[in-house]
């Protein structure tokens, strides 16, 4: 998918398996959702929500260590998932703030009526990357073309929609959580356990050109030679 973080980064996308999933609880739990709420990525998420009328709320709250193997090495995760309150049609909104191996914070809205599942903002390293229904890298959803980006740059598809029903189908190991709509423990677990169901589950995005840098390196051959690669 070529985003960094959990959608689409190569340490969230890395092909492996997972090994362990560990929910803290007590005064490790207390500590990663101090850790979390006191974020910048977390803090300006939380703005962004409260302009569309959502705010948080610690009840239920989770914190998962989760344990991916691959190839090469070991990732360890270290996530919470928290919801927010406010929606008008009571659909369920869960931020998920990753704090390690990467720091970012998402948040995502589930539309049981329709079986959709939106992210609503995307924040990571204290930028903005995405807001739902907003002027901001919005795309008509036409493909975008090496020749369309500039020099160094490749065309890169971004999800932001995906059919819930067939996430949860896809990811029979996260099914449980899924099912019995322990939703701050679902999202979390779907989009590292299952990073593949991100892809072939998405029902609406936006194309971006994306700077040659970091695994696209070694994942494109145009971008060899690019600066951002060393070339």
């Amino acid at each position: 998918m070529g985003q960094s973080g959990l959608l689409g980064d190569d340490v969230s996308q890395a092909s492996g398996s997972v090994r362990n999933v560990t929910r803290v609880e007590g005064d490790a739990k207390e500590r990663a959702l101090e850790k979390s709420l006191n974020s910048k990525d977390f803090k300006i998420l939380a703005k962004v929500l409260a302009g569309m009328g959502y705010e948080p709320t610690l009840e239920d709250a989770a914190v998962l260590e989760i344990v991916k193997t691959t190839a090469e090495k070991e990732i360890d995760y270290f996530v919470v998932g928290m919801y927010f309150v406010g929606d008008a049609e009571s659909r369920t909104i869960v931020a998920v703030i990753s704090l390690e191996p990467v720091q970012e914070a998402l948040a995502f809205r589930l539309d049981n009526k329709t079986q959709t599942l939106e992210l609503l903002a995307e924040v990571r390293k204290g930028e903005v990357e995405w807001v739902r229904n907003s002027s901001y890298r919005q795309s008509t959803g036409r493909p975008l073309t090496l020749q369309s980006c500039p020099p160094c740059h490749i065309p890169i598809w971004h999800c932001t929609t995906w059919n819930w029903g067939c996430i949860v189908s896809c990811c029979g190991a996260c099914q449980t959580s899924c099912i019995l709509h322990v939703w701050a423990v679902c999202l979390p677990c779907l989009l590292i356990w299952c990073p593949i169901c991100t892809t072939t589950c998405c029902s609406g995005g936006y194309w971006d050109c994306v700077l040659c840098q970091g695994g696209n390196c070694y994942n494109m051959q145009y971008c060899h030679s690019c600066p951002g690669c060393g070339g």
